[in-house]
């Protein structure tokens, strides 16, 4: 499916929304076009894609924001503790996030899992214009917060909240060039969102420090990060979306 076709350009602005600006409505419309006009089978086809990588522990059973009898048994539910009351409908863990973003990078470079599985149907450029819509992720905490100079940093993220957990998983330009970072917190006690933050910010810096450390003991340079540009027939759905050093012009 062509980007200018009117089909490929509705779909980009579901994945615009729905990463930039209000998640569930457009993901859902987004999965009932991936299921044929149903939600429960968009879910089936999605949760079997993720599988197909290797990522046992991810699933999704409807629409998001629904609610789902029983989960889907994973090797990560199946363990006692620690508990941390995961949505029924849908789950994750850190793991899988970082093995999938760190994939959809490897795949704009020609390589990784994504190419090697879908060689026929996934192009670089296509993996490419997902870290685009990332950009237009506009929250700059927590993991963006944590790095130097936070506003200088090239960085696309994506994060999730509820009121006892959070997460956030991130691909940085970081000192020796390109790593992947995931942080979920669980907070039953509801300590406060600052809380929760503060500490995912200071894991942060202490990895972007790791990796400045190295580069210090001569590790490889960084190189130039790619600058993502929209794909072809794209259409805003937004006047305006901040700028980063990933998406500079802010389309």
């Amino acid at each position: 499916m062509a980007a200018e076709d009117p089909e490929a350009q509705q779909v980009g602005q579901w994945l615009d929304l729905a990463l930039g600006k209000d998640p569930n409505e457009a993901a859902n419309q987004a999965l009932s076009w991936l299921g044929d006009g149903s939600i429960a089978l968009g879910a089936q086809r999605l949760t079997a894609f993720v599988r197909s990588l290797g990522l046992e522990n991810t699933f999704i059973q409807g629409e998001f924001g629904g609610v789902a009898q029983a989960p889907i048994r994973t090797p990560s539910n199946q363990r006692e503790r620690p508990n941390t009351r995961p949505d029924a409908n849908m789950q994750t863990t850190p793991d899988d996030m970082a093995t999938l973003l760190a994939a959809i990078y490897a795949c704009t470079q020609d390589a990784g899992p994504l190419r090697q599985r879908y060689p026929e149907t996934l192009t670089p450029e296509e993996c490419a214009t997902i870290l685009f819509y990332m950009t237009h992720n506009e929250l700059r905490s927590p993991i963006w917060r944590g790095l130097p100079q936070w506003d200088e940093r090239w960085i696309v993220h994506r994060h999730g909240m509820s009121p006892a957990q959070q997460g956030d998983v991130a691909l940085v330009w970081g000192p020796t060039g390109p790593y992947v970072i995931s942080v979920f917190v669980f907070n039953p006690g509801l300590v406060g969102w600052e809380v929760a933050n503060q500490s995912v910010a200071d894991l942060s810096r202490i990895v972007w420090e790791f990796f400045e450390f190295q580069r210090s003991q001569g590790g490889p340079e960084a190189g130039a990060p790619p600058v993502l540009t929209p794909p072809p027939g794209y259409v805003k759905v937004a006047q305006e979306y901040a700028a980063s050093a990933a998406n500079p012009s802010a389309q």
